[in-house]
């Protein structure tokens, strides 16, 4: 996030030879280059800051509550569509669960 600032600022400061504005910011793309330069500075100081301080507790997070690989298994079939009998629904729950 820091590139787009930098580049601007190398935009604004570099001689007009170079291909710059040689410090014109009234001169065409001037203006684009001093917003990026004014609102993308601390955007990326408020993005940065955010990483550093909340990067521990996002890891003492991670570490508390594991990630279940393995969730508990159950059958998606409804009951009601297998009659009366609880053989056929267990029996077909068993082969989904084989898959």
């Amino acid at each position: 996030m820091l590139i787009p600032v930098i580049f601007a600022t190398a935009q604004l400061m570099f001689p007009s030879v170079n291909g710059g504005l040689a410090g014109n910011g009234s001169a065409e793309f001037g203006a684009n280059a001093v917003f990026l330069m004014s609102v993308g500075f601390p955007v990326w100081v408020s993005s940065m800051s955010m990483h550093l301080f909340f990067a521990e507790r996002l890891s003492c997070h991670v570490e508390a509550n594991p990630i279940d690989r393995n969730p508990a298994w159950s059958c998606p079939l409804r009951r009601e569509d297998f009659g009366e009998g609880d053989d056929a629904y267990d029996m077909e729950c068993e082969r989904l669960a084989a898959i």
